[in-house]
């Protein structure tokens, strides 16, 4: 009998652990999210209509923006490597337009603009140095992927024009960013490796 009931009991925590995970409402970043952090937080899960979706995509690429203009900052501040402080402020000018972009097009759409806090947004373990050097280059490279393939998606995805243009003009910089990103990365894998 209470073999039976362990039984039981094993086989619906089972069934609670199957049915949580499928109803998770996580995302990874092989979709474009239903729900923005950034917004009005009384929209729903079930977006059917493409400016629902363009809102979306627009309200959480000004959050992931902001948040990589952020590393961009702190990549200026605290890099060591010269190549670092300048790659990282070139960004910061076209990631600063694509901003301006984005906002100015959330403002003719009368999206919900939010503030957007960064301030826990930057955390790396290390001390300014090689190491934080490339930890932070293989930060950036990471959002620049994300970001990358988000643009992509939503490329094929958005259907009002003036959106596809801005993600069409912004995405030859993102990949131009990404590559030189990643010839940082390599390089300073290298300089770490010989120490």
């Amino acid at each position: 009998m209470k073999i039976t009931n362990l039984k039981s009991l094993a086989i619906c925590s089972c069934l609670l652990l199957a049915i949580a995970a499928c109803t998770d409402n996580d995302t990874d970043d092989n979709t474009l999210r239903d729900t923005a952090n950034v917004g009005d937080a009384n929209r729903t899960d079930n977006r059917s209509t493409s400016l629902d979706r363009e809102e979306d995509f627009v309200l959480d690429d000004l959050e992931a923006n902001a948040e990589e203009m952020a590393w961009l900052r702190e990549g200026t501040r605290k890099g060591t490597h010269a190549e670092i402080k300048s790659h990282a402020q070139q960004m910061i000018t076209e990631h600063e337009k694509l901003n301006q972009d984005l906002r100015g097009y959330a403002n003719k759409k009368n999206f919900r603009l939010d503030d957007i806090d960064t301030t826990r947004t930057v955390k790396l373990n290390e001390d300014a140095g090689n190491e934080w050097d490339e930890e932070w280059a293989d930060e950036i490279g990471d959002r620049h992927r994300v970001m990358i393939r988000r643009f992509e998606r939503a490329q094929t995805r958005v259907q009002d024009s003036e959106l596809r243009d801005i993600i069409a003009k912004a995405l030859p910089s993102m990949r131009s960013h990404l590559d030189k990103t990643e010839q940082l990365e390599t390089k300073l894998d290298v300089q770490n490796d010989r120490k």
